[in-house]
């Protein structure tokens, strides 16, 4: 169970009691920041969280965290430390969506990040770089939705993006372009949760 501000509670089914994690400035294999945003788990059981200040990886034997930050001098570092959603695509490659960060895609064998970010001079990019949901379709392609730059979606193989946005001119279009939450549906159906703009389905 991850808060807004008392960090990280795992419940106990067997003792119906929890164990508490949160940010020590004093250890560095605690908790990263105590606002967790996203809680995730990958196919092969590790979990990670993501806060307001680095994405973290848990250590269930140990109950240590290990902490990924953001590191202007290191390219490879994860694209921002505001940390909005976790992802695991089908062949388990973890996608995180950072505020302001763009799209981090993590190698765990290098134990480096990869990204996608917005460039002004490429129409292919990402629309913007305040990312917050990621939803995956049959075909391994990546819908990316955005906080102000409406929906984008990833084709594997161009590795270009394509963009989706509201128009005021087409009344079956996003209602705007302010998307926090995607979904795919078993007939393929896209629902998108907006910022004041209720629930749209593509």
């Amino acid at each position: 169970m991850g808060t807004i501000d008392r960090g990280l509670s795992l419940w106990d089914e067997a003792t119906e009691s929890f164990t508490h994690f949160d940010y020590n400035p004093e250890d560095p294999n605690s908790l990263a920041n105590n606002q967790v945003n996203a809680i995730t788990e990958s196919h092969d059981g590790t979990l990670w969280v993501g806060t307001s200040w680095g994405l973290c990886h848990f250590n269930e034997a140990t109950h240590d965290f290990t902490r990924h930050h953001r590191k202007p001098h290191i390219p490879e570092s994860i694209g921002s430390n505001d940390i909005f959603h976790i992802f695991f695509d089908s062949n388990n490659t973890m996608w995180v969506s950072t505020r302001f960060g763009g799209v981090s895609i993590y190698d765990p064998g290098k134990r480096k990040f990869m990204h996608y970010k917005s460039v002004f001079s490429d129409p292919y990019s990402l629309s913007d770089n305040n990312v917050t949901s990621f939803a995956e379709d049959g075909s391994g392609n990546i819908w990316v939705g955005i906080d102000g730059g409406g929906i984008n979606y990833l084709d594997r193989s161009t590795n270009q993006f394509s963009h989706i946005f509201s128009d005021p001119n087409v009344p079956s279009g996003l209602t705007n372009d302010k998307v926090i939450a995607l979904m795919l549906d078993s007939e393929g159906l896209l629902w998108i949760g907006m910022w004041g703009g209720g629930v749209n389905v593509y």
